[in-house]
C-alpha cells in the first residue's frame, strides 16, 4: 500500500479513499464562527427594561452625614439619576475629589434597589490596577459589604491576574483591558446583555485602549437597548464627546469640587515646629 502522511491516501487496485483528519475539527469550528455571528446579531434581552428612577426617589437611602458635608456629588444624586432614566449617554464632569468615582456607582445601585429591579449589573473601568482596586474596597465599605471576593459582596474588582467578584456582586471596577477582552476576546459579549450600566471614568485619557473601547460602545448602544453609558472626567473636552455620541443626544451633568485653605508654611516656622534644623538643605 502507498500512504500519503498528510491525507492518508490509501490506494489499491479498487478505490481510492482519501481521510482528512482534520474535517471535524473544521466543522466545529464553523460552527463556532456562526454562533458567534449570530449571537453578534441579535439584540440584548434583559429581563426588564431601565427602571424609572423619578417615581422611586422617595424610596432612596438617606445620605450619611460624611457624604453630604464632603462630597459635592451627593447633592446632585437626583439629577443625576433622573439624566440617567431620561439619557442613553451621561457625559459628567466633576473636578479632582467631588465624589463621582465613588458615589455616582453607589447611586445606581441603590436606584436599581428602590426601584426593585431583579437585574443590576454596573460596570466601573480604571485606567490603572491600583485605582481599580482602592476604589472597590473603598465602595464596599462605605456600602457595609463584605470586602470584594468574599461571599455575599456587592462590590468586586477585575484585574489582570486578579479577579475578586463574587456571585451576588453588582458593581464591579475593572480596567480597560478586562472590559475589553469581554467586547473581543474568544467568549465575548458583544451586546453586554448582562450589563445595566457601563462607566467609563478618567475618559479624558485618550489613549489606545480608551479610544477602543468608546468605539465599541458607540456600536454597542444600539443592539443593547437598555445599556446606559455614563463617561466621567475631570478634565474632558465635553464637545469632544458630545459630538461623538451626538445621534443619542447626551446630557452633560456638572459637578462642582471642593476648595480647601491653604496655609503657607515657610522653611523656618517647619524649623521651629519641629525643633530641629535641616542641614544641607538647597
Amino acid at each position: 500500500d502507498n500512504i500519503d502522511p498528510v491525507l492518508n491516501v490509501i490506494e489499491d487496485d479498487k478505490e481510492q479513499v482519501e481521510v482528512d483528519h482534520l474535517e471535524e475539527v473544521k466543522k466545529v469550528y464553523a460552527r463556532q464562527e456562526q454562533r458567534e455571528y449570530r449571537r453578534a446579531l441579535a439584540p440584548a434581552c434583559l429581563p426588564v427594561p431601565h427602571p424609572n428612577f423619578s417615581n422611586h426617589f422617595q424610596s432612596l437611602p438617606p445620605l450619611t452625614e460624611s457624604a453630604q458635608g464632603l462630597l459635592p456629588a451627593a447633592h446632585c444624586r437626583l439629577d443625576f439619576l433622573q439624566a440617567v432614566q431620561d439619557h442613553r449617554v451621561v457625559i459628567v464632569s466633576g473636578s479632582t475629589g467631588c465624589g463621582k468615582s465613588t458615589q455616582l456607582p453607589q447611586f445606581l445601585w441603590q436606584a436599581m434597589r428602590a426601584s426593585q429591579s431583579e437585574h443590576c449589573h454596573v460596570i466601573v473601568t480604571q485606567p490603572r490596577r491600583v485605582a481599580a482596586t482602592a476604589l472597590a474596597r473603598r465602595v464596599s465599605q462605605e456600602m457595609n459589604s463584605p470586602l470584594p471576593g468574599r461571599p455575599g459582596s456587592l462590590v468586586g474588582h477585575h484585574i489582570r491576574l486578579d479577579r475578586a467578584v463574587a456571585d451576588t456582586a453588582q458593581i464591579v471596577y475593572c480596567t480597560l483591558g478586562i472590559l475589553l477582552r469581554q467586547l473581543v476576546g474568544t467568549q465575548a459579549n458583544t451586546s453586554l446583555s448582562h450589563v445595566t450600566h457601563v462607566v467609563v471614568d478618567e475618559v479624558h485619557e485618550r489613549d489606545v485602549q480608551t479610544d477602543f473601547l468608546l468605539t465599541l460602545l458607540r456600536a454597542i448602544l444600539p443592539r443593547n437597548p437598555h445599556l446606559r453609558l455614563i463617561l466621567m472626567s475631570a478634565t474632558a473636552s465635553i464637545t469632544l464627546f458630545e459630538n461623538y455620541f451626538a445621534s443619542y443626544k447626551p446630557f452633560v451633568l456638572t459637578i462642582p469640587g471642593t476648595a480647601f485653605p491653604v496655609e503657607t508654611k515657610w522653611l523656618a516656622e517647619c524649623e521651629r515646629l519641629t525643633s530641629k534644623q535641616l542641614k544641607h538643605y538647597q
